[in-house]
């Protein structure tokens, strides 16, 4: 828990210095000051848990409401998401027969470089709270402190290709490779 805290701070520093650093430019606004993303992905538990099995590939959807500040290329959002995945089989031999939901709520902060062009690169973190379920060897539900590291590409300011990585509980810490569909946004009139 010391090293999530540790890393979630050192994330926070370089994007305020990136933050910092842009302001400098004072670029006039180049997107829309208010956008929202739904989006979907596979995902996958980076822990492996010798008594369950093997990791299985899930599912995660997500929906953001975001704010682009106007004059840095930074946004400040809010993040929905769920997810379910499996591990190993169960007595059956049925793929899914130890189970992981989660739902989280965070607060998202994004740096986007090439802002407003055809094609942008973001940086973000996401920090928040999961409420996970579990159906296995340590069943039972829990809610705990959640970070989500992030980065993607950002096509036509309509299309968002990401990877993130969710930490909160070491056993079923989740990878995340998805597409977003982002409403609203675009380029400012």
């Amino acid at each position: 828990m010391r090293n999530l805290l540790r890393v979630s701070i050192l994330i926070v520093m370089l994007l305020s210095a990136l933050t910092t650093s842009a302001q400098s430019y004072l670029q006039k606004r180049t997107v829309a000051a208010v956008e929202a993303e739904i989006g979907i992905g596979a995902v996958m538990a980076t822990h492996k848990i010798s008594q369950i099995g093997d990791n299985n590939l899930g599912v995660g959807a997500s929906v953001e409401l975001r704010y682009n500040f106007a004059k840095v290329p930074v946004d400040l959002g809010l993040s929905l998401a769920a997810s379910t995945m499996s591990r190993g089989k169960g007595i059956s031999g049925a793929i899914g027969a130890n189970n992981f939901d989660s739902q989280t709520i965070l607060l998202t902060s994004s740096y986007n470089f090439f802002q407003g062009r055809g094609a942008s690169i973001f940086l973000g973190l996401g920090m928040g709270v999961a409420f996970c379920d579990r159906d296995s060897v340590n069943s039972g539900s829990i809610t705990r402190f959640c970070a989500m590291p992030r980065v993607g590409v950002e096509f036509a300011q309509r299309i968002r290709l990401f990877a993130s990585y969710k930490v909160y509980e070491k056993a079923n810490n989740q990878f995340m490779f998805g597409v977003g569909f982002v409403l609203g946004g675009g380029k400012r009139d």
